[in-house]
């Protein structure tokens, strides 16, 4: 197929050129047994596939100013003041750069920015699309060129309703162009919203940030159901709802019941705590199944016990307790912002 070309500078020097564009970004690991079938897979056909898929894609070319790059890319000044094999002249070209696998919008988007072609930027762009641009931004040291922009279609992201893939791309770009304030916001809703272990997908994200979030998610976890489980505990001497025997009984049945349809007990909850999430279990407890309270409890007929005799009103401030110290990681913490 014959190569697409961006002529970002019609004399320029520099020609770089990107194979295999578009590549898969930021793309989950495969669970266990898929990675197991693509092992069994025959050595032939796993060889023969990427290679078809690279063949179907045009290359993409681009012809930019070496005076451009190197003002603006720490990585394209190095490159080209030390005469990188990356570099060799060809044709009417000064420097020949390769790439494989970019993004070709965002990486024409980025070579706009370098050289100040701006006018015709949108002003906004999704989360996908930043995330692809931070990306580069970090790979091609190239941070200062990119921060107004950046700065600009952050904002315009709707952070709403945000959670699993989507939280992870908005924090590798407020670690890529530092912002304080999204990256203890993301850092946040992900030690509360993620169910299992974190992996960076590839992003510029510090693995120590990855380690942080992981490690706090497994606090606050456990922490909750210890708290059940204490009740059950208090409630064998009657501390919790200090009633009858019979309230007791069915205080102690109805939790355990409750915590086990919830695979909150020892027989299932191991760390990691896979499938479970702070806000899970929060949706899960909050919905767990009260006794009949009033068939048994003379308090309850009488309205004298009603807010004593109750498995919401015991279970509930557990989880907010917990959930209210939850907070996001500071970024000066992990990232050095000068």
């Amino acid at each position: 197929m014959e190569p697409k070309v961006h002529e970002i500078d019609p004399n320029g020097d520099t020609l770089l050129t990107l194979r295999n564009p578009n590549a898969p970004f930021a793309a989950p690991p495969s669970p266990p047994a898929e990675q197991q079938e693509q092992q069994e897979q025959p050595k032939s056909d796993a060889a023969d596939e990427p290679q078809t898929l690279a063949e179907d894609k045009p290359e993409v070319r681009m012809r930019l100013s070496s005076r451009h790059l190197t003002l603006a890319s720490a990585y394209f000044e190095k490159m080209m003041s030390n005469d990188w094999k990356e570099t060799t002249a060809e044709g009417d070209y000064s420097y020949v750069v390769d790439a494989e696998g970019w993004d070709e919008e965002a990486l024409l988007t980025l070579m706009n920015i370098i050289h100040g072609k701006t006018a015709d930027l949108s002003m906004t762009i999704n989360l996908e699309m930043l995330a692809k641009i931070a990306v580069l931004a970090d790979y091609y040291q190239c941070h200062v060129a990119v921060k107004f922009f950046s700065s600009l279609w952050l904002q315009g992201i709707d952070r709403k309703a945000m959670s699993g893939r989507d939280l992870l791309l908005l924090l590798s770009v407020s670690c890529v162009f530092p912002d304080p304030d999204t990256f203890k916001e993301s850092t946040m809703s992900l030690i509360t919203k993620s169910t299992g272990v974190l992996d960076s997908l590839g992003l510029p994200i510090p693995q120590t940030v990855i380690d942080a979030v992981n490690e706090r998610r497994e606090k606050f976890i456990p922490a909750i159901v210890d708290g059940l489980k204490r009740l059950i505990r208090y409630e064998y001497s009657n501390r919790v709802l200090g009633c009858s025997f019979d309230c007791s009984s069915m205080f102690i049945g109805a939790l355990g019941k409750n915590m086990d349809s919830l695979r909150l007990t020892d027989q299932y909850l191991t760390p990691p705590y896979v499938g479970h999430s702070l806000m899970t279990l929060k949706d899960g407890i909050f919905d767990f199944s009260e006794p009949s309270w009033r068939r048994f409890c003379d308090g309850w007929r009488t309205n004298r016990r009603r807010n004593t005799c109750s498995l919401s009103d015991n279970v509930r401030p557990i989880v907010e307790t917990q959930i209210k110290r939850v907070v996001g990681l500071e970024l000066k913490d992990f990232i050095k912002t000068s």
